[in-house]
């Protein structure tokens, strides 16, 4: 799992909440440190996990985009965003992105990882 957020703090939190869950997550808080990584290590992930507002002019939407690029199918991809605004909405269901809202419980965040594993 490659994990997009700006706080570090929600980053080691998710990273370990996913390990104890199996999943062998990878961290980041901007993008040009993932795409090193992906580059240095020829990575793909099975699922990517953006917070959709980021530090910069970058959205989570943004980032997921520039990341599926450099891959030649489409990794599956979660957003999670405290906004609720139709038009996000709108942009994230046209990407086919899954979307959690804040706050995150894990029961469900877990249950979606599960849904995306199996299709």
């Amino acid at each position: 799992v490659l994990l997009i957020d700006s706080e570090q703090p929600i980053l080691d939190a998710m990273t370990v909440m996913l390990s104890d869950w199996g999943c062998w997550p990878r961290a980041f808080t901007h993008l040009q440190a993932a795409e090193k990584m992906i580059e240095s290590e020829n990575y793909k992930p099975d699922l990517i996990i953006s917070d959709y507002r980021l530090s910069g002019s970058n959205t989570g939407v943004d980032v997921i985009r520039k990341l599926q690029e450099k891959w030649s199918d489409k990794i599956p991809a979660l957003i999670i965003s405290g906004d609720t605004d139709p038009e996000l909405l709108e942009i994230i269901h046209r990407q086919d992105y899954y979307l959690l809202h804040k706050p995150v419980k894990p029961a469900r965040l877990k249950k979606l990882i599960h849904i995306i594993s199996v299709n």
